[in-house]
């Protein structure tokens, strides 16, 4: 499955909105701090089912926290992480 163009700037946003770090929604999606880390930071992008649990988790549609193609920058591996 191909990974998604994941909107790290509006999961911040939603994060801050919520009053939430990093390391919570790490617990509530079920992966490492590390792994959020690195989405937020763009280093990698969440698989498609912890990029589910990630719009479950913030309340949001996929379409709120994915990348248009005009705006998207440069391939960025997908996770390993699965459910």
């Amino acid at each position: 499955m191909k990974s998604v163009a994941f909107n790290s700037e509006e999961v911040r946003r939603r994060l801050y909105v919520r009053g939430m770090q990093g390391q919570q929604l790490a617990a509530a999606v079920g992966v490492s701090e590390a792994s959020i880390s690195s989405y937020l930071t763009g280093k990698r992008r969440p698989s498609p089912p912890v990029f589910l649990r990630i719009c479950e988790t913030l309340d949001a549609q996929p379409d709120d926290l994915c990348l248009s193609p005009t705006t998207e920058s440069g391939n960025v591996p997908a996770s390993g992480d699965a459910a």
